[in-house]
């Protein structure tokens, strides 16, 4: 279940040995500018064909950001919907 972590939360997970990934839903623009280091970017338009193939395994926690938090929660519920449908 997709739920909103802050920057504390997030450090720790980025510090840790845990199995996650960091994908920046922003536009290729947005993310030159500036991004979390080792974050990945694969823009909101792009989650339901490329998340498959950029984080392959069911196990991964996925971390969606952006700029304003709305179209990582759209990533996420999209995500979401789209494990649901693949089982």
């Amino acid at each position: 279940m997709a739920a909103m972590i802050d920057a504390p939360t997030l450090k720790a997970l980025l510090e840790s040995e845990s199995l996650h990934a960091v994908v920046d839903v922003r536009d290729w623009g947005e993310f030159t500018l500036e991004q979390i280091p080792g974050s990945q970017t694969l823009p909101r338009g792009y989650i339901e064909k490329y998340l498959p193939v950029l984080v392959p395994r069911k196990d991964v926690q996925i971390v969606f950001s952006c700029d304003t938090g709305q179209r990582s929660a759209r990533a996420a519920r999209t995500a979401e919907h789209q494990s649901q449908l693949n089982g």
